[in-house]
């Protein structure tokens, strides 16, 4: 069971989730390892779904943008879930992928290591092999069932599979087989579940049959709830100065947690005080901001410095698609309606934009401030003038005069036995 699922979303135990920052009075609990984790209660309730389901057919996949927290997520689960719920981590990125046999040897590892790890006895479990003739059959037929047996029935098993895009990455340059997917999909059970996590949406169908695309879950940006439950020695107003300066962006909302617990005096934490910390959480977003510019493309790009320029010389009034194509006309780079909207959707998609009745607004003030200072965009290509219809009339008649002597020419001979007419040069003295 999951014992901060048992409450309306948001209403989250802090005991559970994060620790007690009345309680700490000299770590700053937002510079250790393992920080401060709040929210993403509906994602929770989605895998712990998953796991009652007595006949599981696919596995719960997590999609999100780069540092979004989708591995922060999956590590959490074995605070936010009880002890009914046993996680096994494997971080696909650094897993020996190369070739079958090491990949679930790895697999089985993990989840050996975490039943000891929970107290299961060793002599219940089987243990693993330097070497089978069939490790797919050995995993599924004797590893796996052993340790459903040592875990009992009313507990569950929820393989966490952290960035698959490297499995994805492994399976189409041959290294593990084809069908790497569909046995994975075998291995679900009354007590065995799996999850995934996902940054590149566009792979979503190599996963199938395992996941189906269309019900994966979508890690969003912090909401204001959420920020609140991340802060909860700070309040709401200052949560809602975070969610404004950084549009909810996990790693910033960190950031911004740390500077606020380094103020002196924090119970007493104004709200002017809080809106300076800005200024140290800009600094450390430069980095952040570098890299989500670098990967949008030049029509997205185009619209932000349009938005950010209309932004600065008109800050009092909404700024909207038609103003956009009408600063495009202005420069250099021209960028039509529909191309327009098309950047729209997907900047909003990202959370990046915020689009509303024909308005259109970023949703991070240090990102606005970063795209006024740094936004650069590729040259645009060369336009090229259009003739003037002088130029072109000048053109035609003399192409007409051409065509005219050439014709002439062509009709004109050489008296017989006379030599050719040969043009010379002389030169004057000197001039050699």
């Amino acid at each position: 069971m999951i014992s901060a699922l048992l409450v309306k979303p948001h209403s989250i135990d802090h005991n559970l989730i994060i620790p007690d920052l009345k309680e700490i009075d000299v770590m700053n609990p937002f510079d250790q390892p393992v920080k401060p984790f709040a929210g993403r209660v509906e994602a929770f309730a989605d895998l712990h779904q998953h796991l009652l389901d007595p006949n599981p057919q696919q596995a719960v996949l997590y999609l999100g943008q780069a540092r979004i927290g989708k591995t922060a997520l999956l590590q959490q689960v074995s605070v936010a879930f009880d002890t009914d719920t046993i996680p096994v981590y494997l971080p696909l990125k650094i897993a020996p992928l190369h070739e079958e046999g090491a990949w679930l040897r790895a697999l089985y590892g993990a989840i050996y290591q975490q039943a000891l790890e929970r107290g299961f006895r060793a002599e219940r479990l089987l243990a693993l092999p330097s070497e089978t003739a069939d490790w797919r059959t050995w995993l599924r037929d004797q590893a796996m069932p052993a340790v459903t047996l040592a875990i009992r029935p009313h507990r569950r098993i929820a393989l966490l599979l952290d960035d698959a895009e490297a499995l994805l990455t492994a399976i189409e340059s041959g290294q593990l087989p084809a069908d790497t997917l569909e046995f994975l999909r075998s291995l679900l059970g009354p007590q065995w579940g799996i999850a995934f996590t996902l940054t590149d949406e566009s792979r979503m169908d190599g996963l199938r049959p395992c996941v189906d695309p269309v019900q994966a879950y979508r890690l969003a940006m912090l909401d204001e709830d959420e920020l609140t439950d991340l802060y909860p020695s700070f309040g709401r107003e200052i949560a809602r100065v975070v969610l404004q300066a950084t549009g909810g962006y996990p790693p910033l909302a960190q950031r911004f947690g740390y500077h606020l617990w380094e103020q002196p005096e924090r119970d007493a934490l104004t709200l002017e005080r809080a809106k300076r910390l800005s200024l140290l959480v800009y600094a450390d977003a430069q980095a952040l901001y570098r890299d989500l510019w670098s990967a949008l493309d030049q029509s997205e790009r185009l619209v932000l410095t349009a938005l950010v320029g209309r932004f600065y010389t008109d800050p009092l009034h909404p700024v909207t698609p038609d103003q956009i194509e009408l600063w495009s006309v202005e420069s250099d780079f021209q960028l039509d309606l529909t191309a327009i909207y098309a950047a729209l959707r997907s900047l909003a998609y990202r959370e990046i934009l915020e689009l509303g009745v024909n308005s259109v607004r970023l949703r991070a003030e240090l990102f606005q401030k970063w795209l006024l200072e740094h936004a650069r965009l590729d040259p645009a290509p060369p336009r090229t003038r259009p003739m003037s219809p002088a130029l072109w009339i000048a053109l035609s008649i003399a192409l007409i005069l051409s065509v005219i002597i050439a014709i002439a020419l062509s009709f004109t001979t050489a008296p017989a036995g006379d030599h050719p007419i040969v043009l010379t040069i002389t030169l004057l003295p000197g001039s050699e």
